[in-house]
């Protein structure tokens, strides 16, 4: 029979040697938590390049897309413009005419009269 000294002793090397074990358990725990991580960054990394590859695109299609609209808009103003520019030309005329006629009708209701 094995006295208990060495029942202790051979306790003790055990429990060692299952610290020694975990101690190698949780220096892999710690790498593999390291490599998540690193691979969680750069997924992240990743995703955040692509949502702003995204965005830029995005916005750029609004940016060309409220250019055309400017330039349709401008045209439109200018055609109005040169539309309303006729109308009152038009009536100037028209008025022009009107008072040179009734200012003739006037001379010659002075000549007759």
């Amino acid at each position: 029979m094995a006295s208990a000294q060495e029942v202790i002793n051979r306790l003790l090397k055990a429990v060692e040697k299952g610290e020694e074990m975990i101690a190698e358990v949780e220096a892999e725990v710690e790498k593999d938590t390291a490599a998540l991580l690193a691979r969680a960054d750069e997924y992240a990394r990743r995703l955040s390049e692509e949502a702003n590859k995204i965005i830029e695109e995005y916005r750029g299609r609004m940016l060309r897309e409220a250019e055309a609209k400017i330039e349709e808009l401008a045209r439109s103003f200018e055609e109005r413009e040169r539309s309303e520019v006729e109308k009152l030309r038009s009536r100037i005329a028209e008025r022009r005419e009107a008072a040179v006629k009734a200012a003739l009708e006037v001379l010659a209701e002075a000549i007759r009269g």
